[in-house]
């Protein structure tokens, strides 16, 4: 009876073990740039699955509030190859092992602003799951961010439509966000 409990305690102790190791939670940051919400809220909901921190990326210079003024200012920052200011960093950023990076699809590229983030940090052996809003043509920003991050593993991107996420902010990013993290592999 004796030897029966100790081969028992035995087995429980190396199951512990085993699923202690493999239940390690990773460590999730949500940074995302937003003009409109519509971006913020799929964060947001990124946030609700995931439990992950969330952090605005914002420009230190304003944009305008009406859109043609917006698509000069944004056209001639892209023609510029312009790096605009950020109003803060993430200090701790080494500490995260999986990154979400969620802007809107400008000219179907990556938004100045999120050049000047994915250029400030080196995130080497971190894993990026990208996320966009668009109108019309989201564009590939994929090989972009693994051109700035060659040493991160980059998921595939979530594309949403920002009209169906402005029409219903709420629940119109649960079901894409569920089914994405899903097919990645975070959820």
């Amino acid at each position: 009876m004796k030897k029966l409990f100790i081969l028992f305690a035995a087995v429980a102790f190396f199951f512990a073990l085993g699923t202690g190791l493999e239940a390690q939670e990773k460590k999730i940051l949500i940074a995302y740039y937003s003009l409109t919400n519509n971006t913020k809220n799929v964060a947001l909901e990124i946030q609700r699955q995931t439990g992950g921190d969330l952090f605005q990326i914002e420009t230190v210079a304003t944009y305008p509030d009406d859109y043609e003024g917006l698509l000069q200012v944004v056209e001639k920052e892209r023609n510029d190859n312009a790096r605009p200011e950020l109003k803060a960093k993430v200090d701790n950023i080494e500490s995260y092992d999986v990154i979400f990076i969620g802007y809107p699809a400008w000219f179907s590229d990556l938004p100045p602003a999120l050049y000047t983030f994915l250029e400030s940090y080196d995130l080497t052996g971190k894993t990026i799951a990208p996320f966009c809003t668009h109108g019309t043509a989201p564009g590939d920003q994929d090989a972009t961010i693994k051109r700035l991050q060659p040493n991160a593993t980059v998921l595939e991107t979530l594309k949403i439509s920002g009209n169906t996420v402005k029409e219903d902010p709420e629940n119109a990013p649960k079901q894409p966000v569920s089914d994405w993290l899903s097919k990645i592999g975070v959820k």
